[in-house]
């Protein structure tokens, strides 16, 4: 059915490619994700049996004691025998359970790799779809034109006066690039509420 429908989204034309591709990726994710977790439980069922084997190692040293306090040199030749093999078990089923741990390590990587590669190439793509950038607009030749509106004088060392340091400083590095307007003792009201309409009406872009 799965591939029934793979063949009838890749007749489809362009949105049928597209929905085909889709559809292989979730099945190449969808096997990837499976892998990983087929890989899981591997490690699991051999950290387990590690547990396993080093129980089986705790209790044949526990019989090795017993048989020494008992005094009966055939129980401890035979115990000392078992556990000899418990602990060799429990090595070999350490190593299988790290050997184990490694794979799926691995294998989750690799799926994560996977991943982030598909993010990547998505990105690439919508981004290769993307309309080609406009050309930012030719810079004007005209000046900016700003304007200071001050409520008292520029030499009353006050406010005023530090508003038309500033603007000097903007006209000494700015240059042609702007052209400053300075008007004093504006009051506030009705006359400087004119006055800013008129300096907009007349083209100052910036009114301070």
């Amino acid at each position: 059915m799965a591939a029934l429908t793979l063949i009838a989204a890749a007749c489809g034309g362009e949105d049928g490619s597209e929905d085909a591709a889709a559809a292989m990726t979730a099945a190449q994710n969808a096997r990837t994700q499976a892998g990983t977790a087929l890989v899981d439980a591997s490690a699991a069922a051999a950290a387990a049996d590690a547990a396993l084997a080093a129980a089986e190692a705790a209790q044949a040293a526990a019989e090795l004691a017993q048989a020494t306090a008992s005094g009966n040199q055939a129980a401890v030749a035979e115990a000392e025998e078992k556990l000899v093999q418990a602990q060799a078990a429990a090595d070999n089923a350490r190593d299988q359970a790290a050997a184990a741990q490694a794979d799926a390590d691995e294998a989750r990587a690799a799926a994560d790799q996977a991943q982030a590669d598909q993010a990547r190439a998505a990105a690439d793509q919508a981004a290769a779809e993307l309309p080609p950038a406009e050309p930012p607009p030719a810079a004007s030749a005209e000046p900016l034109k700003i304007a200071f509106v001050h409520v008292g004088p520029v030499s009353d060392k006050g406010w005023s006066w530090a508003h038309d340091q500033g603007a000097q400083y903007i006209e000494a590095n700015l240059g042609d690039a702007v052209e400053i307007t300075t008007l004093e003792i504006i009051s506030e009201g009705p006359d400087s509420l004119r006055v800013f309409e008129q300096l907009a009406e007349d083209g100052h872009g910036l009114i301070f």
